[in-house]
């Protein structure tokens, strides 16, 4: 099946209009995600904020079937951490 991988930014929609053949949904699940984890560490590594909101996979007919969002490729034990007192 031929699924669309688009790139949601906080103001734009980069659209993927060659699409990419795979067997199931899961694999594109698989590609979203990791796609995802590239974005936002690539932004960690540059050290500098991000536009990028989350990967839209859709379906040959532009159903959206996958949405994966920025937060979602985040670890869990990273979310929720406070910052600690600087040292002097």
């Amino acid at each position: 099946m031929l699924y669309f991988f688009h790139v949601q930014l906080k103001e734009d929609v980069v659209c993927d209009t060659s699409g990419v053949e795979l067997p199931d949904i899961e694999s594109a699940r698989s590609i979203a995600l990791q796609s995802a984890r590239e974005l936002v560490a690539e932004a960690v590594r540059l050290g500098r904020d991000t536009d990028f909101e989350a990967i839209l996979v859709a379906d040959v007919h532009g159903s959206p079937i996958i949405h994966v969002a920025a937060g979602d490729v985040v670890p869990n034990s990273l979310r929720h951490q406070t910052r600690s007192p600087a040292l002097l």
